[in-house]
């Protein structure tokens, strides 16, 4: 056995000043390989730049491994040929002192044809290597045949950067029985595929400066007018530089580096027309024979360089080439720093600087301009390689972690976890349960097929793909039924009790489904305080997109106003802090303790955040972790900015002592938000919007709030609580469901925690879910606007609100909606009698004053004794009642609409006006109309009101007039 028998004559000397010898990297690289294959069988990842000597460390290995027979798998023709006419001669381990002169050489064949046959492959047994390309050499590769498990022992595989790809992983997967060490200068591809291995040996970039392998490298920017041609400006600096360079005594070369075929030869004739450089042109469509003599002539120093479209990369050593001339930079990472490992070296006699010639451009690579004048390469170039190899290895050990669950072969043959590039988005939930991510959802319920789940419990993560398989409606057949894929990934953490789902299925639904498998319940959604503490991690941000919420509900202003442009914070005023919280906010800044750079960040009152940026799972994660540790932050953060006029709310820790009314959440409104009733086997479906909401008074203790959803034929009791944090909403009797459109409904405690109820607490403040929400001091409310009306002299009942229809009383009186209706019809007004299950008011008149056209909603209550006296629930309900009338300000389609429907379902207009109460939303549009708001409640007495009802008034009163509405009446006793 050659390898063997020679291996005693191998030596491994250092190299120094007075001897040639193995340069540090080749040293580590050929001891990790011993290391390596003394334990394990998995292929080995030897990791070197370009320049630094992989082609010794790939010879030594078999003979250091004691091989019988090397299978060695280059990318390209070209390097095929170089490294058997290496291993042939052994030059290259001669001159470092690896071996004497007189050792023989292996016997060497190079594959330059198709293997068809296994008698083929058998025939290759008489050497001791074998060198070959994957198109020859691959059974993935049409007429190759397989080869023999057996045959070699070694497979050494140059640029494994490309052994992802189909045709390299077959030939790797062809030899199962043989160590397989795999060398390339960027362990990772463009396409982000995992290359399959141990990364025994990482000598990185930076190194190889610091121990004299590579050079000074130094960026020419050519700095032209706007009209001159940039190619000629280039070609006369190439040609410059290279009189230079060989007027000092160095034996340079340049290569014109571009990206087309037919742009090389415009650029050949560019050169010929404007240098007296005598170069030569190459490219992958000519002839190995015609590309061999090139490089001869190269080599031979009978050119002066070569023009060149991606060839003489990897592999190839040719260490003259000096000079680049850069017509179309390359624009990743891993082949820049290829192509500059190629001019990079040192070492040899007659050669100096590294010199790149280009165009200045704003070409980012890893977030760098490299082409930037006064870019210093020698310091940014070290840097850039080193740091994405070593977050490129960290990241491929992190990957590693992740163990499979489901995955399907037939569907993700080729697939690597690496491929991955999610973008950064997630909701983020706090949990009060044991969270296990290695329980699957149950996908098939919602139709989809899990293709693959993998779950890392390193980094307490899960990643799910399901296919939702697609049937097109004009076939009937399966034949062109199609799958959507859809990524689902789930972080957990574990310190602040932080769940995050990222998910490309972005529906409210799929959000809740997920939430609700892994935590059962118990989670809240993250108040608005907690998300905008994650803008802890900005330094001095600035916003371009701002979103504002209308705390009074009225679409008399915008509902949501935003605020687009370079500085939006600025456009945000102290008045619109009064009149809204902050929704989302989306900006940048530098980042504090993640990447220390300029980074994107958005914030969103859904429990949402996000950044600008897509990145691997590993990335995704360490994001998470970033968010998680300034999210816990209990301090309210502000942003030095005019962002901080927007209220976020507190985050609540116990529950208010006083509730006087509540209301579905403001997203839900005049969404199509629908409640379904199934009490039996018959499913009933009411707008949202019809649904009342009952406070449930005098059953209220420290840890719960009691409300009854309810409408004609329906009810349900639901009770909310807060325990330890926990948000907790439990339903009693039978649970609806409330779906949006045509989607499946979500049962309503699952819904309440997405979208929390509004409650309004004694001073008009608002609480939705845990966060509370300041009202504004209010002016004192002015006796001038309370009407008094002489209830006794007017018949009136002040104990009963309302009658049944058609019922007349013995005692002759009325109730307090019969008093009201008798006076709109008295004063001739079109009005419409809404009281019953989610009424808009009791009374709705529709008239004109003073050339303005007008809407003015009546809410009547009963007094809660027969003397009007200073009772605070007479105040609560109705007051609450007509504060929610706001929403309608402004809506006045949505209204009409609405008053149109519930006509035709039992409302109806007083003195049947209906042809007056289309003409009027026709006359009136919606940008003319006035708002107006009355209260009647007989038990408030003029005469004995205290200073909390005046101040409940007085909040009611502001309210409603910021929500661009007139001022608040109310009509009482005495």
């Amino acid at each position: 056995m050659y390898f063997d028998e020679n291996y005693i004559h191998l030596r491994l000397p250092h190299d120094s000043d007075q001897s040639p010898g193995l340069r540090n990297a080749q040293l580590g690289a050929i001891h990790a390989i011993a290391s390596h294959f003394s334990l394990k069988d998995k292929p080995a990842i030897i990791s070197l730049p370009t320049g630094s000597g992989k082609t010794a460390v790939l010879m030594m290995a078999p003979y250091l491994l004691g091989s019988k027979r090397v299978l060695v798998v280059t990318p390209s023709k070209l390097v095929r040929a170089q490294i058997a006419d290496d291993y042939r001669s052994l030059n290259t381990l001669k001159k470092l002192g690896v071996f004497d002169v007189g050792v023989p050489s292996p016997k060497v064949h190079e594959v330059t044809s198709v293997i068809t046959t296994v008698e083929k492959w058998h025939e290759l047994s008489e050497f001791d290597v074998v060198v070959g390309t994957p198109k020859c050499l691959s059974p993935a590769e049409t007429g190759v045949a397989k080869p023999p498990d057996d045959l070699f022992d070694l497979v050494l595989v140059d640029e494994a950067h490309h052994s992802p790809a189909k045709t390299w992983n077959a030939l790797l997967d062809g030899f199962p029985q043989s160590a397989r060490a795999l060398f390339t200068a960027t362990p990772f591809r463009q396409d982000r595929r995992l290359i399959k291995g141990d990364m025994v040996y990482v000598y990185p970039t930076q190194k190889a400066f610091e121990d004299g392998i590579f050079g000074v490298l130094e960026f020419i920017p050519v700095v032209i007018k706007a009209d001159a041609n940039h190619d000629i400006a280039i070609a006369i600096e190439a040609e410059r530089r290279l009189r230079s360079d060989r007027e000092g005594g160095f034996k340079h070369l340049i290569m014109v580096r571009t990206d087309r075929r037919n742009r090389a030869k415009e650029l050949q004739k560019i050169y010929e027309d404007n240098t007296n450089l005598k170069l030569g042109l190459i490219h992958s469509g000519l002839s190995l024979k015609h590309v061999s003599r090139m490089v001869q002539k190269l080599r031979a120093l009978e050119l002066d360089g070569i023009i060149c479209v991606d060839m003489l990369g990897e592999g190839f050593d040719l260490p003259n080439l000096k000079i680049a001339a850069i017509h179309a930079p390359h624009k990743s990472l891993a082949v820049t720093l290829q192509f500059i490992g190629r001019f990079a070296r040192t070492g040899i006699q007659g050669i100096g600087t590294a010199k790149f010639i280009a165009i200045p451009n704003d070409i980012e690579i890893e977030a760098e301009r490299l082409y930037d004048e006064g870019t210093a390469w020698h310091e940014l170039i070290p840097k850039l390689g080193s740091e994405v190899i070593q977050r490129e290895t960290e990241i491929r050990a992190e990957l590693e972690t992740f163990e499979t669950n489901i995955e399907s072969a037939e569907l993700l043959e080729e697939f690597s976890l690496a491929t991955l590039r999610p973008y950064f988005h997630a909701r983020i939930y706090r949990t009060f349960a044991e969270i296990d991510l290695r329980i699957d959802p149950p996908f098939l319920d919602q139709g989809l097929e899990i293709v693959l789940s993998q779950y890392s419990e390193d980094l307490n993560t899960t990643i799910l793909i399901t296919r939702d398989v697609q049937h097109p409606k004009w076939h009937d057949g399966e034949e062109f039924d199609y799958g959507i894929y859809d990524l689902h990934i789930v972080y957990f953490d574990k310190d602040e009790k932080l769940l995050f789902i990222q998910t490309t299925i972005r529906s409210d639904n799929n959000y809740a489904f997920l939430i609700e498998h892994y935590a059962a319940g118990h989670y809240n959604a993250l108040s608005m305080q907690r998300i905008n503490n994650a803008l802890a991690g900005l330094d001095k941000p600035e916003f371009f997109h701002v979103g504002m919420k209308n705390r009074i509900r009225s679409s008399n202003i915008e509902s949501y106003r935003i605020i687009a442009g370079r500085r939006a914070h600025e456009a945000i005023s102290q008045t619109d802090g009064q009149l809204y919280d902050r929704g989302h906010a989306f900006g940048r800044g530098k980042s504090i303790g993640d990447t220390n750079e300029m980074s994107t960040l958005g914030i969103s009152s859904a429990s949402k955040i996000w950044s600008h940026r897509y990145g691997t799972i590993p990335e995704f994660v360490k994001w998470c972790r970033w968010l998680a540790s300034n999210i816990k932050k209990n301090a309210r953060v502000t942003t030095g900015s005019n962002l901080d006029y927007l209220d976020v709310g507190l985050e609540i820790e116990k529950l208010p002592e006083t509730v006087i009314g509540a209301s579905w959440h403001i997203r839900t409104l005049f969404k199509d938000y629908r409640v379904e009733w199934t009490p039996g086997d018959i499913t009933t479906r009411q707008d949202i919007a019809d649904i009342d909401l009952q406070i449930i008074s005098g059953e209220k203790d420290s840890n719960q709030i009691k409300l009854n959803m309810c409408s004609k034929g329906h009810e349900t009791l639901i009770e909310i609580g807060l325990f330890k944090d926990e948000f907790r909403i439990s339903v009693k009797g039978i649970e609806p469901n409330i779906a949006k459109g045509e989607a499946d409904g979500i049962s309503v405690s699952v819904f309440l925690k997405h979208y929390p109820l509004d409650f309004y607490l004694a001073d008009l403040s608002r609480l939705t879910g845990i966060e509370w929400y300041q009202t504004s001091d209010a002016d004192p409310f002015s006796p001038d606007r309370l009407t008094v009306v002489d209830w006794t002299a007017n018949n009136v009942d002040i104990e009963v609100e309302v009658d049944e229809a058609g019922v007349v009383r013995e005692d002759g009186k009325y109730s307090i909606q019969q008093y009201v209706e008798k006076a709109l019809r008295d004063r001739g007004e079109l009005a419409i009698h809404d009281h019953r299950s989610g009424e808009i008011a009791d009374y709705i008149s529709l008239g004109k004053r003073d050339g303005n056209f007008h809407v003015t909603f009546y809410h009547c209550k009963k007094s809660g004794g027969a003397n009007p006296g200073e009772r605070v629930a007479d105040y609560y309900e109705v007051v609450c009642q007509g504060v929610k009338s706001s929403m309608w300000f402004g809506r006045a389609n949505e209204l009409h609409s609405r008053l149109a429907g519930r006509i035709k379902t039992g409302s109806r207009i007083i003195d049947n006006k209906a042809a007056e109460f289309e003409q009027y939303f026709k006359e009136a549009g919606s940008s003319s109309i006035r708002y107006d708001v009355v209260l009647v409640q007989p038990g408030i007495s003029k005469s004995k009101m205290t200073e909390k009802g005046s101040t409940l008034l007085a909040a009611a009163d502001d309210f409603l007039r910021r929500a661009r509405g007139e001022r608040l009446s109310v009509w009482v006793s005495s």
